[in-house]
């Protein structure tokens, strides 16, 4: 399987109802917490007496729900003691898994319960088997699961492998003799993310956050310049470990 991650562009209104999905999610996800724990057939079982005695939870596709179901089971499964209910800024994905939605070509992901958003596709996905919908600071994307038939690892040319060494003093440094300088962001905001952070209580969830992502797009943006520099020049790339 590989994970494919793509920009989504939903208007005001789609915003507002991915996140009710979202609260809807969580809120199921609480409940499982606050009874008894049972298996992951236990708890689908249970969704169908839930919407019964909550008929508001019918305006959520049911296998996205379920998924909610496999993911307090797989972290019962990996977590000691007991979990912690999750508040509005924790829970932040849903997932579609085989049904429920559709990557149109023309630039548009549908979804059950949701509608068509306009999604940036750097790629066209085949074999999708799920999606997730993820919040980030503010803006949200869909991760396409793709199953791959095929390894594509013996269609590649091994003409010139070279090897690398990723450190602090220097961002890398290849067994061409090649160096990138480390750019050193993190020196860069320190001041700003202490500011953050000093701010009154109110905003004191918000503000910190806005300040992280602002922290983080330069390194990532550089780290992506590097991957590219890389890609398009090297066949095999190795780094002792």
């Amino acid at each position: 399987m590989l994970n494919y991650k793509f920009r989504l562009y939903p208007t005001k209104e789609q915003e507002l109802v991915l996140g009710h999905t979202l609260n809807g999610c969580r809120w199921v996800y609480n409940y499982f917490l606050s009874i008894p724990p049972m298996s992951e057939y236990d708890m689908n079982y249970a969704l169908t007496e839930l919407k019964e005695q909550h008929p508001w939870l019918r305006n959520y596709h049911s296998k996205m729900l379920q998924m909610v179901g496999k993911q307090v089971a797989a972290a019962r499964k990996v977590t000691t003691g007991k979990l912690k209910y999750r508040r509005d800024y924790d829970y932040n994905a849903f997932t579609y898994n085989q049904t429920g939605f559709r990557l149109d070509n023309r630039g548009v992901l549908i979804l059950s319960k949701v509608g068509r958003i306009k999604i940036l596709l750097h790629r066209q996905p085949v074999n999708v088997k799920q999606v997730t919908v993820c919040r980030k600071y503010g803006k949200w994307y869909a991760i396409a699961a793709c199953e791959i038939l095929r390894s594509s690892y013996s269609n590649i040319i091994y003409k010139k492998p070279v090897g690398i060494d990723v450190g602090i003093a220097k961002f890398a440094h290849d067994s061409d003799n090649h160096v990138i300088e480390n750019p050193q962001f993190l020196s860069r905001m320190l001041k700003p993310l202490r500011r953050a952070h000093r701010i009154k209580k109110a905003d004191r969830q918000q503000q910190p956050r806005e300040s992280q992502t602002h922290a983080r797009q330069p390194v990532r943006a550089h780290k992506q310049q590097a991957q590219r520099l890389f890609a398009q020049n090297i066949d095999v790339l190795c780094q002792p470990l």
